[in-house]
């Protein structure tokens, strides 16, 4: 079998219309003070109230059978943190105009599509087994983060705790939790993917967990990983997928000793920032995101715009930030993220090699269990600091410009 060489990340898609199967078309965000059991209530009192001014004419006096498609349907509340509180489900339109005047209701979004983008493969190689090893790891990237200088990467020296006692949830496509890389620490922790099982079935969050935490190609070799599945075989997902797995998280997170990789980009959004915002500072649990393989600025993206979760961008064998990188001052540092091989699905034994900022973000969320396996942080803020305070500095080369606005900080296990 051959290993195959893919350039990848996650990017927002379009939204989900009223007639895309049973998945929800909208989250509806309610005001803090109100309780989403009695959001419930209210949609479905608003809807009753407004197809009664359908039959009156006033609002689609026309058009095809508007009380089938208008009725709200496959309503489930969503709630974590101290105000966030949401009901998603399938709206017609029209309904989701006239729910938005609503003085309880902060805000309405379309669900979105999560998708996984790659490239046609480069070139390939036979598939190898992993190294017990860590001199000349397999995954350059390891040792690159225990040298402050490019020509010393020859060996990874990490600490002993290795991340031991760190729950990492990996929202993501799942993990290969059989694979020899994970030695019994993967959990197929929750799926919110439908018609699907919870295996990972595309390989992208196999891959990203082996970057955090694997036996070989890992930076916390001894980091209980949590899969929490929100992408399917296709790499698609949603906003609602999302919602789901965060309010997960803030019920099973281990207080103090938990983080989440976010390996995904897309639009602005308000929601996922709020969302990610309360996750944060409710649960104090640090939040980590690929900063986007735009190649521009990821402070136009969401969530790498958010200052509350930390945003990681690529590098190369050679120091410099990846062509497809997104910069500006968004990002906090830099991780390795191209050439990177780490475990996949397939076998207990099959690796792949892939580029992405979906691959440096797993790096710095390594290193981020390895100083919260050593030390209590107070706030999520700490943590962030101190990544940034034991980075190697101003050893990168920015391809363009972009350098002025960005952080010369390339990630460091300290």
């Amino acid at each position: 079998m051959a290993a195959t060489y893919i350039f990848l990340t996650l990017v927002l898609l379009k939204a989900f219309n009223a007639q895309h199967s049973n998945e929800p078309t909208h989250i509806i965000r309610f005001a803090s003070h109100r309780n989403v059991t009695a959001g419930d209530k209210l949609i479905m009192q608003q809807y009753k109230k407004y197809q009664t001014s359908l039959h009156t004419g006033a609002v689609l006096a026309s058009g095809p059978d508007t009380t089938s498609i208008i009725a709200p349907r496959n309503l489930t509340t969503i709630s974590f943190g101290d105000n966030f509180n949401a009901v998603t489900g399938t709206f017609h339109s029209s309904f989701i105009e006239h729910l938005q005047s609503h003085p309880d209701i902060e805000y309405v979004e379309k669900n979105q599509i999560y998708r996984a983008t790659r490239r046609l493969p480069l070139y390939h190689q036979r598939m190898r087994r992993a190294l017990t090893s860590q001199k000349n790891p397999k995954n350059w990237g390891l040792a690159r983060l225990s040298n402050k200088k490019k020509d010393e990467v020859n060996q990874y020296t990490y600490d002993s705790s290795a991340g031991e006692g760190v729950q990492v949830f990996i929202l993501d496509s799942g993990i290969n939790v059989d694979h020899k890389e994970f030695g019994g620490r993967a959990i197929l922790d929750a799926n919110f993917v439908q018609d699907e099982s919870e295996e990972d079935l595309g390989g992208h969050g196999t891959h990203v967990a082996g970057i955090i935490g694997g036996s070989t190609f890992g930076v916390s070799k001894n980091a209980e990983l949590r899969s929490v599945k929100i992408l399917d075989k296709n790499g698609d997902g949603s906003t609602v997928n999302l919602l789901q797995a965060l309010e997960h998280v803030g019920k099973y997170a281990k207080k103090g000793k938990s983080v989440i990789n976010l390996s995904l980009s897309g639009p602005k959004s308000k929601l996922v920032n709020d969302a990610l915002s309360s996750t944060t500072k409710d649960y104090n649990i640090p939040i980590f995101v690929s900063a986007g393989n735009t190649a521009d600025d990821s402070c136009n993206y969401s969530p790498s715009d958010n200052p509350d979760v930390f945003a990681v961008g690529a590098t190369t064998r050679d120091d410099k930030v990846s062509l497809f990188s997104a910069t500006g001052s968004c990002v906090r540092l830099y991780a390795p993220g191209q050439d990177i091989q780490s475990a996949w699905i397939g076998s207990k034994e099959n690796s792949m090699i892939l580029d992405g900022t979906s691959m440096a973000n797993p790096h710095v969320v390594g290193i981020a269990a390895l100083l919260m396996a050593r030390k209590s942080y107070k706030s999520p803020n700490d943590l962030y600091t101190a990544l940034t305070d034991i980075a190697t500095k101003d050893e990168l080369e920015f391809y363009d410009t972009s350098e002025k606005n960005s952080h010369n900080l390339l990630a460091h296990t300290g």
